[in-house]
């Protein structure tokens, strides 16, 4: 402990210490000195774990890290605390408050179910909203009503809970919480200990219902994007603005053939150009003769683009080439399936931006981790795919190809895609009908003209194992 404390001060940490009346550490507390500019810059959400038996003393280990915008972390202090008391707590986020600016203070804390830290974190820091951490809920979770089950009950209530924590709206948590409650009312401690350890007295720290003023800013970003949805008038035009112009004058103007002086920085043409403009006639006559004509290369990709994209549409079948609204040409890097979903989504999107939908997949596939596993071919294919993803280099190697239709759970997921109205749709794959939720139950039964044209169009041997019928 002693070397411990040397080492901060050598290399220049912000560190306290507090002693019991033997003279014995009971706590101790330090930063490295990058903390203070982090917090200045990335205040906002801070993160809270203990660790155990990692030393000699057997003295809990307090982590604190922060998140940049980029949803990087980076460490913010620690902290060797005596026992996992509220007494303790309190004197390490005094310490920590200290190393904050008064005006930049956190406004999300995340932490495990510890009631000490809780009590601690109200006490010191009371204006910031205390979450709990999600991954920590799930062992709980696992622990207590693992047991309870047999292996394939226990998928479909995991999986149950899990839709019930993402819960968009209050709307939809009342749907899952019930439809949870119904299929699984076999399992009465199960539901028992989720809705009294943690749906009733903690579902606001970690269910993602949006609050109200968090979905009129959610609402305020759709408009921002598209326009067409806002439900803002725009406001009328004032009949004498300031400055403008009135059409008394304005035809005044067109009688007296008044126009306005137009500034110019152009300077006055010099004397030999006066000459050259005499001599205009017989110059441009010789240019003619001597200069070749210019070829116009912007029509010319034009064209060349042009035959390409009818090139790429004589690829597909010619009884699905009516519903092909629109045709882009990539390019064939390896990273083309990116750049066809970046294209799709902003026709004027620049040559980088399917980095960002990498980015996007990865993010899905990594908040919806244990889901994708479970609905994945065969175990350990979402953590491939998030190999895959996990590129920003052209070319890509075919390791690193987009591939279907496992990324396609992704995109759809990512992007909100759903099939257009009147359009033949591929029949949809099995799993599907294994992982939907129950009140999806009945949602394939729209598609079944869709899928049946699919058939008329391409043939009746399209589907595979991946795929159902729903006739």
């Amino acid at each position: 402990m002693q070397h411990l404390m040397a080492r901060l001060q050598h290399f220049s940490y912000v560190n306290w210490d507090r002693s019991n009346k033997d003279g014995n550490v009971m706590d101790l507390f330090w930063a490295p000195p990058c903390a203070g500019e982090m917090l200045r810059a990335f205040p906002q959400v801070l993160m809270m774990d203990c660790t155990y038996k990692t030393n000699r003393y057997k003295f809990p280990l307090l982590q604190i890290v922060g998140v940049t915008c980029t949803e990087l972390i980076f460490n913010v202090a620690f902290a060797f605390i005596e026992c996992e008391k509220e007494e303790n707590y309190t004197w390490v986020l005094e310490k920590l408050k200290g190393v904050m600016d008064a005006d930049a203070l956190p406004v999300v804390i995340v932490t495990d179910r510890e009631l000490a830290l809780m009590n601690a974190i109200r006490s010191v820091f009371p204006h910031a909203t205390n979450l709990l951490c999600r991954f920590h809920i799930s062992n709980n979770v696992l622990a207590k009503c693992r047991k309870m089950f047999d292996d394939k009950t226990w998928e479909e209530f995991s999986c149950s809970w899990g839709l019930i924590v993402l819960s968009a709206s209050l709307t939809q948590y009342e749907e899952r919480l019930r439809a949870l409650k119904r299929d699984f009312q076999m399992f009465p401690a199960a539901l028992d200990y989720v809705e009294k350890n943690w749906l009733i007295p903690y579902k606001e720290r970690f269910v993602s219902e949006k609050p109200d003023v968090q979905r009129h800013m959610f609402k305020k970003f759709d408009e921002a994007i598209n326009p067409n949805c806002t439900t803002l008038v725009e406001p009328q035009e004032k009949a004498k603005p300031h400055g403008r112009m009135s059409t008394k004058k304005k035809n005044a103007a067109k009688v007296q053939n008044v126009t306005k002086v137009k500034n110019s920085t152009r300077k006055d043409p010099s004397e030999f150009k006066h000459v050259l403009a005499s001599l205009q006639p017989s110059l441009e006559t010789s240019k003619a003769v001597k200069e070749k004509p210019r070829r116009n290369s912007r029509a010319k990709e034009k064209v060349a683009a042009q035959v390409s994209i009818c090139h790429f549409i004589d690829q597909f079948p010619e009884p699905i080439r009516p519903y092909i609204e629109s045709v882009k040409d990539v390019e064939s890097d390896g990273n083309y399936g990116f750049r066809a979903i970046s294209a799709f989504i902003n026709e004027d999107c620049n040559k980088h931006e399917w980095k960002q939908v990498r980015i996007d997949l990865r993010r899905e596939l990594d908040a919806n981790f244990d889901l994708y596993e479970r609905v994945a071919l065969r175990s350990g294919r979402a953590w491939e795919l998030h190999c895959i993803l996990n590129w920003d280099e052209s070319p890509a190697p075919q390791a690193k190809w987009m591939t279907m239709p496992d990324m396609g759970h992704l995109i759809a997921s990512t992007y909100n895609c759903v099939p257009q109205k009147g359009f033949p749709m591929l029949p949809i794959a099995c799993n599907w009908t294994i992982y939907r939720d129950s009140i999806a139950k009945n949602w394939d039964v729209p598609y079944v003209k869709a899928i049946q044209k699919f058939k008329e169009i391409i043939g009746n041997d399209v589907a595979t194992k991946e795929v159902i019928d729903v006739d």
